[in-house]
């Protein structure tokens, strides 16, 4: 009962507090800043909370976190808070590393037998450490979980076939499928599934009994906030994005409440209340440096007020205002977050959005720190800074005038498969559409084999350029992406037609083949169609693309099937290297 009278207390315009020894803050000036932010960047609603000296001094809710039917934001709405969640996994990381159960530089594979990477080195070498921090070398890869049906086993099973984009150890790459694996050790180690430890160790005695890890979870709240982006300067609401497959990176919903308890305790360094839920010097390490990073701030300072970006375990971690700043964002469909501490300086500050995109939630964040500190906010919310007026979206991809394709359109459609980006069907119906993962994407040529496309979706906008490649007989074998954001290119491998697995039309094949003086039998053993040659092993017909098929180990030896009609072979070409024959049905 006190408990809810002081959280309702904490909802007044002003907070105040008689035990509080600081002079300088002025709690009307977060609110205002708070308003400010909300009407420059068109958030529908908001949840700030601030802790200074362990006392929580501010808590309010903005906007609706239900536009349409004008259900506003408090103190205990809900959000999704996304990658803020990894700082909740490497803390449950640590209470392992406490209890003597691992060590931060154990390496991966002692734990995971199967862990497989695409590069053997790193997959020997990778540590508990290196999951945490970035240096894998693999970049996002965000598509591979983000879309499709992709269950933690399947994610997992498909890392083998991920290409990274730096050397092991070499480059920071932000990334999400790592902190995937960082859970498959903590149930590994634990016995336990990574949210049942990050409920026993941190929300539960931290008291956070709003928060949870999934979307299927948010059904049964009533006061949670609804996904929104912004479409024609107006909101619209997106369905919630359910991530528990990659849980440990960015599944966690949490509200100012149980935030702001999380922060008490880091500021306290693994203090809350009575308990010890860590010790000190570990919660220090979570926040120390581990390796350089520059996603936020450039290389070079541009000023003395924010510089030196790195990355500690699970947390960012710059120069703020001549302040140790410690902080982790979150996006995810329709929300936005962003948690900051000044752990020297007893200061934390969570900022809640129900906005997808950009980065309003750091913005906000930082101005209140700012004016917290006594610098002012520092032009943080100034819209100058969020319309990114220098880029050209008129831009367009360099043509070469006067090409076409080089097949007929209908050669192109096909089914293209990547191991773990899973498949690609382009689509021939008077042009071509590429299919993938419920998208589907018109294309216009460019030029030569190479097209373009835009998807047309209000959460994930995507435009791309892909290319057609051709095998030495000039038949279409693969779509090449590139992602020129991941620094790599995609290639999808076409697939036989499915024609090629069935028997009964596999039976058409069948029979004798006079090539010169030699006959060639085909016939089907075990659904496969083999070819029997006088004085020559047994060989396997691999499908290739309709009525085509390759030698098993010899992929330069296509055997082409020319139809009379839909159930007579007229003439099979062998083409190799050497040449082509002819070979024609005999009795």
């Amino acid at each position: 009962m006190k408990r809810t009278i002081l959280l309702a207390a904490l909802l007044l315009f002003c907070l105040t507090s008689s035990s509080y020894s600081r002079e300088a803050i002025n709690l009307k000036q977060i609110d205002a800043l708070a308003k400010e932010a909300r009407e420059t960047f068109q958030i529908p609603g908001l949840a700030v909370g601030v802790v200074v000296d362990d006392k929580l001094v501010f808590a309010k809710g903005y906007g609706y976190r239900n536009v349409e039917e004008k259900l506003p934001v408090t103190h205990e709405t809900v959000f999704m808070i996304g990658s803020m969640t990894k700082s909740f996994t490497t803390f449950a990381l640590a209470t392992l590393v406490e209890q003597g159960k691992i060590s931060w530089d154990d390496k991966v594979i002692s734990y995971l037998p199967d862990f497989r990477l695409k590069d053997s080195y790193t997959t020997q070498e990778m540590t508990i450490r290196d999951l945490v921090t970035h240096v894998s070398g693999l970049p996002r890869h965000d598509l591979v979980w983000y879309l499709g049906e992709n269950s933690t086993e399947d994610l997992y099973n498909k890392l083998q076939f991920l290409e990274p984009v730096s050397g092991f150890r070499s480059k920071f790459n932000y990334q999400n499928l790592m902190y995937m694996v960082a859970g498959k050790v903590i149930e590994k180690v634990t016995g336990k599934p990574w949210n049942k430890w990050v409920l026993a160790k941190i929300m539960t005695p931290l008291k956070m009994t709003h928060s949870s890890f999934s979307v299927a979870e948010l059904q049964y709240l009533s006061n949670v906030a609804l996904p929104y982006v912004l479409k024609d300067e107006e909101p619209l609401q997106v369905p919630y994005r359910e991530i528990s497959h990659i849980g440990p990176a960015g599944s966690i919903n949490s509200n100012l409440i149980d935030l702001t308890s999380w922060m008490k305790m880091l500021l306290n360094f693994g203090q809350f209340e009575e308990t010890t839920v860590l010790g000190a010097p570990h919660v220090k390490q979570l926040m120390s440096p581990q390796t350089v990073a520059h996603i936020f701030l450039s290389q070079f300072p541009e000023s003395n007020h924010e510089f030196l970006e790195t990355y500690g375990l699970g947390w960012f971690i710059q120069s703020f205002q001549g302040h140790y700043l410690v902080a982790h964002g979150g996006s995810i469909d329709g929300f936005q977050s962003n948690l900051a501490l000044l752990p020297l300086d007893k200061i934390g500050v969570v900022v809640l959005t129900n906005k997808g995109g950009g980065i309003e939630a750091t913005l906000l964040t930082k101005a209140i720190l700012g004016t917290l500190l006594g610098y002012g906010d520092g032009d943080y919310l100034s819209s100058d800074l969020f319309t990114n007026k220098g880029s050209n979206e008129e831009d367009s991809f360099p043509t070469k005038e006067g090409t076409s394709p080089s097949h007929p359109l209908e050669h192109y459609a096909g089914v293209y498969e990547h191991p773990a980006y899973g498949q690609v069907e382009i689509v021939y119906d008077e042009g071509l559409k590429m299919q993938y993962h419920g998208l589907t994407i018109p294309l216009e040529h460019l030029h030569f084999d190479v097209f373009h496309g835009e998807a047309k979706s209000d959460i994930l906008p995507l435009k791309l350029t892909l290319s057609f490649d051709t095998d030495w007989y000039g038949n279409v074998k693969q779509v090449i992406l590139p992602l020129p954001t991941e620094g790599f290119d995609l290639q999808f491998v076409k697939k036989p037609h499915q024609n090629l697995f069935d028997l009964e039309y596999l039976k058409i094949f069948e029979g004798k083949y006079k090539l010169a003086n030699v006959t060639v039998r085909l016939f089907i053993e075990d659904t496969t169609l083999k070819a029997e040659v006088p004085g020559q092993p047994l060989y396997e017909l691999v499908p290739q693309d309709k009525k085509t098929f390759t030698l098993k180990g010899f992929d330069n030896i296509h055997f082409e099937f020319i139809m009379k009609n839909d159930t007579e072979v007229e003439v099979l070409k062998i083409v190799q290297p050497q040449g082509v024959f002819k070979a024609t049905p005999c009795s």
